[in-house]
């Protein structure tokens, strides 16, 4: 299909939260907004939670300057699957339906910031694939995972954290049926839930972006094991300029957590302070991780995790004296 077929069209994008992520949604959004010339429809995708909810009203109001257009969708968690750490990450395997009359969106999570203009992004020729993704970073003590999956390249298991969807050709496929019948039979190897489900059904049939699209922390923590997946080249352009910086991983990886060192967290806390969430607090902000803002970063960590180690047995030890009292 012509670019020019899409310069005429709104820029479509989607976003899969449930409440307590709508303050870092909103500042993906807020930056997406910022890197988008044209018409904008924002969809953000919900499992309920956001029924009633003030902050979408707030959101809808951060959107109106700029011209463009929220649209939320409410899905019934009950028809989801039950595999993973929780049914929020299936809901971007129902966009295609949930959007009939779109024929092409972006798929973000939410912590994500977009830094550079997503046009180039939205116009990509997917070449004939149903989506078009950038490679995930597949560490060494993972790969045993992907090649039971039966994916033998581990350099070619996609990362569902930002995807360019051609909605009639999932449509068409009934991508949503398949991806719910994977969780069902193979929903025990499903590790990754919903990412290995989509690496399973669009195995070798997805267009392999620069990593550039959805950059990955991995890039600055793992710049070797980066270069490995990426090539040397392709991981240095990525690092050096970045269209999409994904936030990946465990707590310490988010850009809101008052332990984060990304490079790019100033300009996180920059957009998050041109949203109706300005002034929010960091996550676990208190004089035990501030302390450990003193230690070097491998020690930081293992420090971390030994703090949240000690919050647990606690907690633990803490519940019978309660429920005596």
């Amino acid at each position: 299909m012509p670019a020019r077929h899409f310069l005429e069209r709104a820029v479509h994008l989607a976003f899969t939260i449930d409440a307590p992520y709508l303050p870092w949604c909103a500042v993906a959004i807020r930056s997406c907004l910022d890197q988008c010339d044209g018409a904008v429809t924002v969809h953000v995708v919900h499992e309920g939670s956001l029924e009633g909810h003030s902050g979408v009203e707030r959101l809808a109001a951060m959107l109106e300057p700029d011209g463009a257009k929220l649209l939320v969708h409410s899905v019934d968690p009950a028809g989801l699957p039950k595999v993973g750490m929780g049914k929020v990450v299936w809901l971007r395997c129902l966009l295609a339906e949930l959007l009939p009359d779109v024929d092409r969106v972006i798929f973000i999570d939410a912590d994500t910031l977009a830094v550079s203009p997503l046009r180039p992004l939205y116009e990509t020729d997917m070449c004939g694939h149903p989506l078009a993704a950038v490679a995930n970073v597949v560490q060494p003590w993972q790969r045993d995972h992907i090649r039971d999956l039966g994916i033998k390249d581990y350099r070619r298991y996609l990362a569902a954290g930002m995807m360019l969807l051609d909605l009639e050709r999932l449509r068409t496929e009934g991508a949503a049926a398949a991806l719910f019948r994977i969780a069902e039979t193979r929903g025990l190897e499903l590790v990754w839930a919903d990412m290995d489900a989509l690496n399973l059904l669009f195995q070798e049939r997805w267009h392999v972006l620069h990593p550039r699209w959805d950059a990955p922390y991995t890039l600055w923590t793992s710049p070797d094991v980066a270069a490995d997946v990426y090539g040397a080249e392709a991981a240095a352009d990525a690092r050096g300029n970045p269209a999409i910086l994904h936030f990946e991983g465990p707590s310490l990886c988010k850009p809101w957590h008052a332990l984060n060192t990304h490079p790019w967290r100033e300009r996180w806390w920059a957009t998050l302070a041109r949203t109706p969430w300005a002034g929010t607090r960091p996550e676990d902000r208190g004089p035990a991780t501030m302390a450990l803002r003193f230690f070097p970063e491998r020690l930081r960590i293992r420090a971390y995790g030994r703090l949240l180690r000690w919050r647990r047995e606690h907690r633990t030890a803490a519940e019978p004296e309660r429920a005596q009292s």
